[in-house]
């Protein structure tokens, strides 16, 4: 029979234990995310149409959410960098398209697309200023042919 002696090993390494203190850990997160914070895009905000015709483009709501939406959500739009919400006139008021992602393109302008019920709209959104220039093109899902628009908004504020 063989014994074998288990407190001949040599005891394992051990790292000292450093702990930062509580407060002193939050000061550090709070100045390495100093650095970080959000400047929301001066077209963030929303927009009106002065006069829009019947079933046209009359208000944009336009979000930036920086990127970082913590939010637990089913909303398939919660992590969109942009949102956007267009509003078109109606007879007696406002008809909401929806919500859309809004994609940036190349030349900074954003692009978005609703997929509603009788056609599919796009605005491509520029910023000129203290204006918004936004173009619409509307294809109807029948027959009609489609209809191309462009429009120039103003902060509602």
């Amino acid at each position: 029979m063989i014994f074998i002696n288990r407190t001949s090993r040599a005891p394992k390494k051990q790292r000292p234990k450093t702990r930062l203190p509580l407060g002193l850990a939050i000061i550090i997160a709070i100045l390495q995310t100093a650095g970080t914070s959000c400047q929301r895009p001066t077209i963030a905000r929303s927009w009106i149409n002065p006069e829009p015709a019947n079933q046209d483009l009359s208000r944009l709501e336009i979000d930036y959410n920086c990127g970082k939406n913590n939010k637990k959500s089913y909303d398939p739009l919660r992590n969109a960098l942009w949102l956007v919400k267009a509003h078109a006139r109606c007879a007696r008021a406002d008809c909401i398209w929806g919500r859309a992602e809004g994609i940036t393109q190349r030349n900074g302008d954003l692009l978005a697309t609703y997929n509603t019920f009788s056609a599919i709209r796009k605005i491509l959104i520029s910023d000129e200023g203290s204006l918004l220039k936004v173009d619409v093109m509307i294809d109807y899902r029948d027959n009609r042919p489609t209809k191309r628009s462009t429009h120039y908004l103003q902060p509602a504020d």
